[in-house]
Order: structure tokens, then sequence, then C-alpha cells
């Protein structure tokens, strides 16, 4: 599920059929990640300047060079993984 919000502070839910797009991939390698969005980057999607998901280490560098934004760690997924070890 992508959340977008826009410069001035709406928030939409990037899910279909409303969101950009959605796919299936082998993995989560960053080669996965890269066509994934750049698939997005052709239908439209701009201005992008933070990207939060769970530590898919497939994913940071795709984030920084397809959409020229930064990357965080999702604070829900950390709290589960800390939770987890407890």
């Amino acid at each position: 599920m992508a959340w977008m919000t826009s410069e001035c502070g709406h928030t939409t839910v990037g899910w279909p059929p409303r969101g950009f797009g959605n796919g299936i991939g082998t993995s989560e390698a960053e080669p996965i990640w890269t066509e994934f969005l750049r698939k997005l980057i052709r239908r439209g999607l701009r201005g992008v300047k933070l990207v939060i998901s769970d530590a898919h280490e497939g994913i940071k560098a795709p984030v920084a060079k397809v959409l020229n934004a930064t990357w965080q760690r999702s604070r829900i997924h950390f709290m589960r993984n800390v939770l987890a070890q407890a």
C-alpha cells in the first residue's frame, strides 16, 4: 500500500484502482524494486520526497536512484522486530 501526501497536505492511499500500480516480484531484490519504481514513473508518479517501508535492503538504493527520494524505516515494522526479540 502506498500513501502519498501532496504539498498542500492532502493524503491519499495508493491502492488499486486509485493507485499508480501494483505487481508481484520474484523477490525483494534491488532489480525488482528498480523496475517497479520505473514503471510508476512511466505512469506519472512525480515529486516523491520520502518513502517509508520495512527494512528491505533491495528498496533503499532504487528509492534514491529512481525517485531521488529519501528512505525511512517504518516505525511499526521496527517495533514489531524489537518486540519479537523480547
